[in-house]
């Protein structure tokens, strides 16, 4: 009795992934940057040689208005005594901690 031959595509077809299959699992092509000082989600930015001339200079100027809000921010509390003094009190119980961790380390 003869045995039935198989035919290539029979043997292989389990094996082949479908395109929309292969293309979903493919990996991005840029990894996501998480911006200084956040903790949230992982946001995507471009490096700074994918920027344009224009783009660079629009994002120093946003950098810039950010830290002047910031200045202007340290000096409204820098005049209020009473609440420097309850952030110089947290600033000290954070450099405790840390200190702690230091010392496990």
């Amino acid at each position: 009795m003869a045995t039935p031959r198989r035919t290539r595509s029979s043997t292989n077809k389990a094996a082949r992934k479908s395109p929309s299959k292969a293309s979903a699992k493919a990996k991005p092509k840029t990894k996501a940057k998480p911006l200084s000082g956040s903790s949230g989600p992982e946001v995507s930015v471009p490096s700074q040689s994918t920027l344009s001339r224009q783009q660079r200079a629009e994002q120093q100027r946003l950098q810039a208005e950010d830290d002047l809000r910031t200045l202007r921010r340290a000096e409204e509390i820098r005049s209020q005594p009473s609440r420097l003094k309850v952030v110089q009190k947290i600033a000290t119980e954070e450099m405790q901690a840390l200190e702690k961790i230091k010392k496990r380390i």
